[in-house]
């Protein structure tokens, strides 16, 4: 068997939500802060963090979504680390996710949201959407359809589910991946 014949397919399917209009005003609690990453990694970041079930190398990941120009939040609580998120805006590279060419300038696009376990369920990721998206008439989101947190904090906000994204990824491990999308819209009243 030759080596692409060996090749891992993957088809990741996202739920895509968009929201327009002005934002809610950043209400966080006394123990939350938000700091705005554009250049470097903030101090006392830990280089890996255990959630899930495996190892999420943090500053290795932060630093490429920085190198690609994105801008970032990273969510603390208590002075730890508790999540991040970053935006793409218009004219910079797409998520590493996505593939290139696919998502219509301009289109800010909010994606690699995070948050520890422990700190789940505080509406940490809310704070971070409102912090990035202030300045944007218009931003976007995908999430898993599985996530129902993470859908119920993008309808809080005032998101609207508008369709599908599907993201085919084929690859042939250590040499190449490549990665392939289509946006399906939502008919009215659906997802």
């Amino acid at each position: 068997m030759r080596l692409w014949e060996k090749a891992p397919l993957r088809l990741r399917r996202y739920l895509v939500y968009r929201r327009e209009g002005g934002w809610p005003p950043l209400a966080l609690g006394p123990s939350v802060t938000v700091e705005r990453l554009e250049k470097g990694l903030p101090l006392g970041l830990p280089e890996e963090v255990w959630a899930d079930g495996r190892v999420y190398p943090l500053a290795r990941t932060l630093e490429g979504y920085l190198a690609l120009g994105h801008p970032g939040v990273v969510l603390r609580v208590e002075g730890r680390y508790a999540g991040h998120l970053f935006l793409r805006p218009p004219g910079t590279p797409p998520p590493p996710h996505l593939p290139w060419g696919f998502l219509p300038e301009p289109l800010p696009w909010a994606y690699g949201a995070f948050v520890r376990p422990e700190y789940r369920g505080r509406g940490l990721i809310r704070h971070a959407l409102v912090a990035l998206g202030r300045g944007w008439e218009e931003v976007y989101a995908e999430v898993r359809p599985e996530n129902l947190p993470a859908r119920r904090s993008l309808e809080a906000l005032g998101f609207r589910p508008v369709g599908w994204l599907e993201v085919l990824i084929l690859g042939v491990p250590k040499v190449r991946w490549w990665r392939f999308a289509r946006f399906r819209a939502a008919r009215e009243g659906a997802p």
